[in-house]
């Protein structure tokens, strides 16, 4: 009983000094934390505990440091993004179908707003955080296009309409063309 008081008693010490933490992952320590009285039980316990807490962390779209360490790969992105694309493309076609099944609309709609979702989290943590310099002559054109991607990406997932699609891919083309990236043609399903 004294270690569950005690557990309990950390936490809002731990929890008050993670308030500087974005809100998930203050909520997974703090959650991870909570469990802690229910992982002392067993050894067992902790590794699930410490499983779920990493599980828990948010994840930063394509970046994979934040130093900036200066390993760009820009091409890898734009061929992401232009997969995004197609599958939104056919995400878009699949539900102006007729025939799906309640459950297949609501899983093409999830996918469709995943899609959209990393995109715009790529042009947050990939272009502003690390590729936009604020020397780059480009730079007000690429801070408006990926203004405009962004915006774009909320209109996608309001709809199902396919012009929607396709000018978030000619706005991603636009951008991938002031980077310097050659363009390659992304196909319809």
């Amino acid at each position: 009983m004294k270690n569950l008081l005690t557990s309990t008693h950390s936490n809002h010490q731990f929890s008050s000094s993670i308030s500087h933490l974005p809100s998930p992952t203050a909520a997974a320590v703090t959650t991870a934390y909570s469990l802690q009285s229910i992982a002392s039980i067993c050894s067992v316990g902790r590794i699930v505990v410490a499983s779920l807490f990493l599980l828990a962390l948010p994840t930063t779209g394509f970046t994979h440091c934040q130093i900036p360490c200066g390993i760009y790969h820009d091409d890898i992105v734009f061929s992401t993004l232009e997969q995004n694309i197609e599958t939104l493309q056919k995400a878009v076609h699949e539900l102006s179908g007729t025939g799906l099944s309640i459950n297949q609309s609501v899983r093409w709609v999830i996918n469709k707003e995943n899609q959209s979702d990393q995109i715009a989290q790529t042009m947050l943590t990939y272009f502003l955080q690390q590729r936009v310099k604020t020397d780059d002559p480009k730079r007000a054109e690429k801070l408006n296009l990926i203004a405009m991607i962004c915006m774009q990406c909320t209109k996608v997932k309001q709809t199902t309409d396919s012009v929607e699609v396709d000018t978030l891919g000619k706005e991603i083309g636009q951008l991938k063309e002031l980077s310097g990236i050659p363009i390659s043609k992304v196909s319809k399903p």
